[in-house]
């Protein structure tokens, strides 16, 4: 069934006759319940995301990604298991809030009746609503929410494929050991300035023990900010005093922007190495500018990977700009990626029952070769224990990039672009830029 299922997702991603396909386009709107389409069973995904508010532009991508992937899925038959089964797509905004997550995945699940969940963004919303979708024993499929806390409470019914906050700090720590002392950049003094979320907290909390117990280094400055501040000038003029070698922000994409745009303003020198968050959107380098530049982020996706990926990858990336005029980016990805392993896993499930679903889920074992991974560094997509969490991929890892030229390039790890590296250290100070 796995290598029937792979022909399909195949087959899938190299569909282009997607327009005026008989259900060939997944719908968004009314579910209730499975309903018959054409002869086949309708199965209904609800989908998570934040399409309105501060988050809106990282929630439409992965919107726009989702909808792609299971457009072309539909029109190459849908779930053959099940009879060529359409999916359903119905959409829910959180708007990025906590208490709006909750109400809406009540709404999907009880008046909606959605087969299973896929959302959201934020890792605040994810914390809310897991629960919520275990209590029901509704499967969920967490996208992008990051924070490894949401995994720490033996859920039977939440899973996450895509990367973690312990995949953000392994890759940034493994990045400073590798590169250390090339050119002279050889950071001892570290500063970290995070939003004041659970998102920020928890990647305060390791990001300071990485700078203490592996890097051994000096943490000089340690700053909690409101998020959706509109003004950082007073934590800037800290950096600019304490002059720390590398500080790592959490921020989302308007406190990223308005964060570099002051470090430029007020020429506060540093290497920026982000944990993510909003230095990671392409919307970043579009509207920080120059202030972005040399800026160094985890990512858990960069359009650099393509270039270590087959033709079809590629493909996937021409059709998503087609779509949306833009590329792929990290959030398109990682919808793109979810959207597949929820396809694969509903085909080996063969059923909407929430049990099936489950014991598909679990029975997960994809590997690098397979369809799914078509755009991701993963070595597979495989739910276990892993630092204490519950249902994350096993195999889910993070990489790192660089803004030149206003273009996220590829830089880390080492053991996947070796010598061939663009990476720029040390930073040029301001006045050299």
């Amino acid at each position: 069934m796995k290598r029937k299922l792979a022909l399909l997702l195949m087959t899938a991603m190299m569909t282009s006759a997607i327009a005026g396909c008989s259900g060939g386009s997944p719908s968004s709107g009314e579910a209730g319940g499975n309903t018959e389409q054409g002869g086949a069973k309708t199965v209904n995904i609800g989908v998570l995301l934040p399409l309105s508010g501060e988050s809106a532009v990282m929630g439409s991508k992965q919107k726009d990604a989702i909808e792609l992937f299971f457009e072309d899925y539909n029109a190459a038959g849908g779930i053959q298991s099940m009879d060529g089964a359409q999916v359903n797509l119905v959409f829910a905004d959180t708007l990025g809030k906590p208490e709006t997550g909750v109400t809406e995945i009540e709404r999907l699940i009880n008046q909606e009746g959605v087969d299973a969940l896929i959302g959201p963004y934020n890792s605040s919303v994810g914390a809310a609503t897991a629960p919520i979708a275990e209590r029901y024993q509704k499967p969920y499929l967490i996208l992008s929410s990051v924070a490894d806390e949401i995994m720490k409470n033996d859920y039977q019914y939440v899973f996450r494929a895509n990367s973690c906050t312990s995949d953000i700090l392994a890759t940034i720590s493994t990045f400073l050991q590798d590169y250390s002392g090339q050119n002279g950049f050889e950071p001892k003094t570290y500063g970290i300035v995070y939003e004041n979320t659970d998102y920020g907290m928890e990647n305060y909390i390791q990001l300071k023990d990485m700078v203490e117990n592996t890097l051994g280094g000096t943490l000089v400055l340690d700053e909690p900010y409101q998020a959706n501040t509109s003004d950082m000038s007073s934590i800037i003029n800290k950096i600019k005093s304490e002059q720390p070698d590398v500080v790592f922000p959490v921020c989302y994409l308007n406190d990223a922007i308005l964060f570099a745009q002051q470090l430029s303003e007020y020429q506060a020198n540093t290497t920026l190495i982000a944990t993510g968050g909003g230095f990671a959107v392409s919307d970043f380098c579009t509207n920080a500018g120059a202030a972005a530049e040399y800026a160094i982020t985890n990512a858990g996706w960069s359009t650099g990977i393509l270039d270590y990926k087959p033709e079809e990858a590629k493909k996937i990336n021409e059709k998503y700009t087609e779509k949306t005029g833009m590329e792929l980016d990290e959030y398109g990805a990682f919808g793109y990626f979810n959207a597949s392993v929820m396809a694969n896993v509903l085909e080996r499930a063969a059923s909407t029952d929430a049990d099936a679903i489950r014991e598909a889920f679990l029975a997960t074992d994809i590997t690098a070769d397979d369809p799914e991974l078509l755009l991701m560094p993963y070595e597979g997509v495989k739910f276990g224990e892993r630092d204490g969490m519950t249902n994350q991929n096993i195999y889910s890892c993070n990489i790192a990039v660089q803004i030149l030229d206003g273009r996220f390039q590829l830089v880390a790890p080492y053991s996947l672009v070796g010598d061939e590296s663009p990476l720029v250290l040390p930073v040029p100070a301001w006045a050299e830029r």
